[in-house]
C-alpha cells in the first residue's frame, strides 16, 4: 500500500479493520513525513515518534480487541501546546491541552521542560479512549492562554 498520511478518517479505520493497514504503517509512514517536512514547516514542539513506533504492536493489539467501537481508531492528532492542568480550574482543563506523557510549554522556551502535567485533559483523554494517536505537540503563540 502507498503513504497511509493522506487517507481519511474513514479509509484509515476500514485499512485497520480489514488488515491492508498497520498501525505500525501508519505511524512510520507519519514519521516519515515529518522527517521530510517539518524542516521547512516547524510545526511541531514535541514529537512522540520514537515511543510510539516502540509502542506500536501493544496499541495494535489494544484497538484490535476493542475493534470499531473505538471512533478515531487510527486517526493521527496533533495537541496545540498551550494550557494546562495547572490554570486551576476544573472546567477550565476541560479546555486544555495538557498530556499525560508530554510537557506544555505554552510556545515560549522559558517553558523548556518544567511543566510536565503528568495527567491528560479531558479533550486529550477522550481522544486517546476512542484510539486517537497523539503524535504531539504543535507549535503555538508564545504564552498564549
Amino acid at each position: 500500500m502507498s503513504s497511509t498520511n493522506f487517507l481519511s478518517a474513514t479509509a484509515t479505520q476500514a485499512g485497520l479493520e480489514d488488515g491492508t493497514i498497520s498501525l505500525s504503517q501508519i505511524l512510520k509512514d507519519h514519521h516519515k513525513r515529518y522527517q521530510q517536512k517539518d524542516d521547512d514547516i516547524h510545526a511541531w514542539v514535541v514529537t512522540r515518534h520514537s515511543q510510539l513506533l516502540a509502542e506500536a504492536e501493544g496499541m495494535q493489539a489494544d484497538h484490535d480487541k476493542a475493534g470499531n467501537g473505538m471512533l478515531l481508531r487510527g486517526v493521527t492528532i496533533g495537541v496545540k501546546d498551550i494550557m494546562s492542568e495547572s490554570s486551576g480550574s476544573s472546567w477550565y482543563m476541560s479546555l486544555a491541552s495538557a498530556t499525560k506523557d508530554m510537557p506544555t510549554k505554552y510556545g515560549s522556551k522559558i517553558y523548556d521542560n518544567c511543566n510536565q502535567p503528568g495527567l491528560d485533559a479531558s479533550v486529550v483523554a477522550l481522544c486517546r479512549e476512542q484510539g486517537a494517536i497523539i503524535l504531539g505537540k504543535t507549535v503555538g503563540v508564545p504564552r498564549c492562554f
